[in-house]
Formats: C-alpha cells, structure tokens, sequence
C-alpha cells in the first residue's frame, strides 16, 4: 500500500525587514521565485478530493438513472491509488499487471474480504502537460470519458454496487465499484482491456444497462 503524503508547514519568521522591502502581493515576487512558488504549490499526482469531487458526479449519474448512490470507500480509494501509480512507473495500461495479476489478487491487501467483488474502470485523462497536472481541468474528465464507453458506463451505474471510489495518480483514473454478488461484474477470471473491449463489442444488451 502507498504511504501517503502530508503536507508539512514550517514556521517563518521574517525580522529586520522594513515594510517597504516586504513584497506584499504576487507581482512584487522576482520572477525565479514566482516559478519556485508555483512550482510548490502545484496541483499533486495524486488529487482526493477532485476525485471525491469525481465521485459526487458518478453518484449524481446514479440519481438520474435512478440508481442507488454509493458509499465512499477509502479501501477503494488506495488501491485505485496504487493501481494508477503502478501503472504510470511502470509504463503500462490495462486492468492485468505485466504479472498477470489484477484487483480480485490484491484486495485483501487493503482489507476487502473474500465476499466483496470490485470492478475496475481505468481511464487516462488529457490534463497534463509535461507531467505536471494543469490546474484547471479535472477528474471529471475521466468520468465523461467512461460514460461515452458502453462497458464503463455498465460499471459505474451497476445496480448492485454498495461502495467504491476514484483514485488517480498523475495522467491515470481508477474506479472500483464494490458489490456482493458472487455471479456479478468482476466476479470472474482477471481479463484484459482488450477482451473486455472484445466482450462489449459484441455482448447482447445486459439487463440492467443503460
């Protein structure tokens, strides 16, 4: 599981400064110092509450489709966390690891028990230049995204989710949708981007989709 940041403040104090020296505003910041300054200050790789933000969406999705809204799961959170990290250092993308493994070996790592079944979307997001997230966009982004994907969309107004989250690190999204159904979306063998692409493509309209 990933260890995860705090934000550290340091007491500063300034003495033997006339206020006419002291820079009060933005502007009056030399501009190698205004770039350090932003550069402190810019968004994180990992974005929580964008990604609670994210959630509240999903759940208004479910209200208009008139689904049950879900639960934030923290659970859910670090492990879609730590999947989207993994995947970003390792310079792959898919719902397999290069080991063949996928959410269903991991769970039990981050306290799901063996009656809980996640399904897992995997999204990229288009709001980052250089590596660096750009302010002004959001999570939001990987949701419309899996709402215009049949089998995303499936997965996040899925009648039997109780919980689940997003967690996002850098240009990547995970969301896991946590049920108990035994015979439900996730339950089976760890699959492939590619062959749930393939299953979608073809699949007869389920049930329950909208």
């Amino acid at each position: 599981m990933a260890d995860w940041d705090t934000e550290v403040f340091t007491d500063i104090s300034f003495t033997n400064f006339e206020d006419s020296a002291m820079p009060n505003m933005v502007d009056d910041i030399p501009i190698p110092t205004q770039a350090s300054l932003q550069n402190s200050l810019s968004t994180p790789a990992e974005r929580k509450e964008d990604c609670k933000d994210a959630f509240s969406d999903i759940n208004k999705l479910r209200s208009d489709y008139g689904r049950k809204e879900l639960k934030w799961d923290d659970r859910a959170y670090e492990l879609a966390v730590d999947r989207a990290k993994d995947m970003v250092e390792r310079n792959y993308f898919d719902h397999v690891t290069p080991e063949g493994t996928c959410a269903k070996d991991m769970k039990s790592l981050y306290g799901f028990t063996s009656l809980e079944i996640l399904a897992e979307n995997c999204g990229g997001m288009t709001h980052y230049s250089d590596g660096n997230p750009i302010p002004e966009t959001s999570v939001k982004e990987a949701v419309d995204s899996w709402m215009n994907s049949r089998g995303h969309r499936f997965n996040l107004l899925y009648e039997d989710h109780k919980s689940g989250a997003i967690g996002c690190y850098k240009s990547i999204c995970v969301f896991y949708g946590v049920h108990f159904n035994q015979h439900g979306l996730g339950a089976g063998p760890c699959t492939s981007g590619e062959e749930g692409l393939d299953f979608w493509y073809s699949a007869r309209k389920q049930h329950d989709e909208i």
